[in-house]
């Protein structure tokens, strides 16, 4: 199996300042390319070679955002300003986020081109920004834009992308909203808790679009069990049905149960599983065509065994992983509530899968 692992050393570059909690050194992965290489179950199966990107053209862009939004971004980028409360543009950002977006476009092409069997992007994603918008650290939506380059240059008309973050991924949401040739999976946690305050059950779609919008909300303080109970009873089957011509997972080591900024509790081995289970619907559908953009963290202790927990994931590699902090104690047991959130989705949506009656 051929793998390739797309990355730019100046994705460090893409730093909000020392007073914002993202920083450019977090997305140094030298380590965890490491692991990576080292492991010897991976090394059994899958050849692995990296690559550097070039940033997007602007035509790339182009066919996400609109002239409007990108030459009010470059005055921020030549000047400095803010985007959004929570993302500053400091001189020179905007380039690096032209870079993610073209990493995410090699990734795709290695895959569709068949260069390799699936690749994985190590960087930070901007799901949280839409066509006239920014926001949520993000400046550009990388992966949308892979995705209009991709549907452009090889004809594809059904593209899955899952968006297991713990944040909805609603930019690149409502990018899709109203087409059928992008299936928009997002699990998340529960909207009413957290960022951005969106991606609820009843949110499907628009127009010819309904239905391809799948909004899967669980309940803080979910665990591994509860997280793929919901893999399996929605995403897999939705997704399997959809028959993708190609799998994009999107997803940082955000749900992990040490992240602060939200209430998921997940441990590497319920990552390492989650994405398995997202790879496993390339297997059964497009001839394992899969992309992975994502995979570091903003803590530097769990940023390397995550992403290679994510690359395990993708290659179906069964690892037993430590961990390098204690699970907090006494956690509330929310897996009825998750069933009854689960049973809400089933039935919203087996109107236009088959698969859910």
């Amino acid at each position: 199996m051929k793998v390739a692992i797309v990355y730019h050393e100046d994705f460090k570059k893409y730093s909000f300042g020392p007073n914002h909690p993202l920083i450019g050194d977090y997305m140094d992965g030298d380590i965890a390319f490491k692991l990576v290489k080292e492991n010897e179950k991976i090394s059994t199966i899958a050849e692995i070679d990296f690559f550097k990107p070039n940033e997007a053209r602007d035509e790339d862009i182009l066919a996400v955002h609109t002239k409007e939004y990108i030459d009010f971004v470059l005055r921020l980028n030549e000047n400095g300003g803010m985007l959004t409360l929570d993302t500053p543009v400091l001189k020179g950002v905007y380039d690096v986020a032209r870079l993610f977006a073209g990493a995410d476009i090699l990734g795709g092409k290695l895959v569709l081109d068949e260069s390799c069997d699936k690749s994985f992007v190590f960087s930070t994603m901007g799901h949280h920004v839409g066509a006239d918008f920014g926001g949520g650290f993000g400046i550009l939506n990388d992966v949308a834009i892979m995705i209009e380059v991709l549907r452009i240059k090889y004809g594809l008309s059904r593209v899955l992308v899952i968006d297991y973050a713990a944040n909805t991924g609603h930019g690149t949401q409502k990018i899709f909203y109203d087409t059928p040739e992008v299936l928009c999976i997002d699990i998340h946690q529960d909207p009413l808790t957290l960022y951005p305050g969106i991606g609820f059950p009843e949110q499907v779609g628009k127009g010819k679009g309904k239905g391809y919008t799948v909004n899967v909300p669980i309940a803080p303080y979910s665990s591994d069990a509860d997280f793929i109970y919901a893999l399996k009873e929605i995403v897999l089957p939705i997704g399997v049905e959809y028959k993708p011509e190609l799998v994009v997972a999107v997803g940082l080591n955000g749900a992990h149960f040490t992240v602060q900024i939200n209430q998921l509790m997940l441990t590497l081995n319920g990552l390492n599983s989650t994405v398995c289970l997202l790879s496993e619907i390339a297997s059964r559908t497009c001839k394992g065509k899969f992309v992975h953009v994502g995979g570091f963290s903003l803590d530097q202790n769990l940023s390397p065994l995550g992403f290679l927990a994510t690359v395990a994931g993708g290659l179906n590699v069964d690892i037993d992983f430590p961990e390098p902090y204690d699970m907090p104690q006494n956690l509330p047991d929310v897996s009825e509530q998750n069933r009854e959130s689960i049973a809400r989705i089933r039935n919203i949506h087996k109107k236009y899968w088959k698969c859910l009656n």
